[in-house]
């Protein structure tokens, strides 16, 4: 006789090891209603399942789950495989985390046609693109290393469609810190002189904000330079008149039609 089944959470995490990819989506979605630790690891070896849709819940249940799916989903970051690194940085975006952030970049600009909204989402989601530098710089619990690369990642990135709209351009990454490492603003300051240190480029910290001596003349870089999509195309238009809280929708929203 087959051992009984204690609760159900444990029937779902077998069910997700289930051969037909109905029952394991549908176990990935009913996971995600539950707060309860368990549910963790499963969904997380789900985000390399075969099938898109059941990655796709995984991602939305484990951004549900809240800061507790934050360690595990960066470690699922760094997997070598692209597509499990792409589902845990949606779900880690979904959550704020800005070390998504390159990722999504990348899956924004490179990506399937399928996966290019999601990524969009995601980044729309962390807030005003204008802004997003300034918090990328102020941010704690993230390394100089963090910064720069986050930064870096940010160039030229630009996504309109009838749902989501994301779209901003910095310049040089080392020339962006340089200009906000005079910042009165003594968090974005010390901000840039960690990514400009990462970099290799940068003075040693003064945490006074003393001015320089000589200071070095640089461009005016006192904000990223956001574009405002342009009105040639009825897409265009669409996305420039669409209502900021369209954008807000969590993927959990968005699969589940809400």
């Amino acid at each position: 006789m087959d051992k009984p089944v204690a609760d159900e959470i444990e029937r779902l995490i077998l069910e997700m090891k289930d051969d037909r990819r109905d029952v394991r989506s549908r176990a990935a979605y009913e996971l995600g209603k539950h707060d309860d630790p368990r549910t963790l690891p499963p969904l997380i070896a789900a985000l390399s399942d075969n099938d898109k849709f059941v990655r796709s819940w995984a991602a939305g249940a484990l951004a549900k789950s809240g800061p507790s799916a934050i360690a595990p989903l960066l470690i699922a970051l760094e997997t070598p495989d692209q597509t499990v690194g792409y589902y845990a940085a949606v779900a880690l975006g979904e959550l704020g985390d800005l070390r998504a952030v390159p990722l999504l970049a990348s899956a924004l600009r490179d990506g399937d046609w399928d996966i290019r909204p999601t990524a969009a989402a995601a980044l729309a989601g962390l807030g005003d693109s204008a802004a997003l530098p300034d918090r990328v710089l102020t941010e704690k619990g993230i390394t100089g290393a963090d910064r720069a690369n986050i930064l870096a990642s940010l160039r030229e990135v630009a996504y309109t469609d009838d749902q989501v709209q994301f779209r901003i351009r910095l310049p040089e990454v080392s020339d962006y810190c340089r200009g906000r490492s005079q910042s009165e603003d003594d968090a974005i300051r010390m901000g840039a002189i960690e990514a400009l240190q990462a970099l290799g480029s940068a003075p040693t910290p003064d945490t006074k904000a003393s001015p320089p001596q000589t200071p070095a003349p640089a461009p005016p870089l006192q904000a990223p330079v956001v574009e405002t999509p342009a009105p040639p195309t009825r897409t265009l238009e669409t996305a420039a008149a669409m209502p900021p809280e369209k954008q807000k929708r969590s993927l959990w929203d968005r699969l589940t039609g809400r």
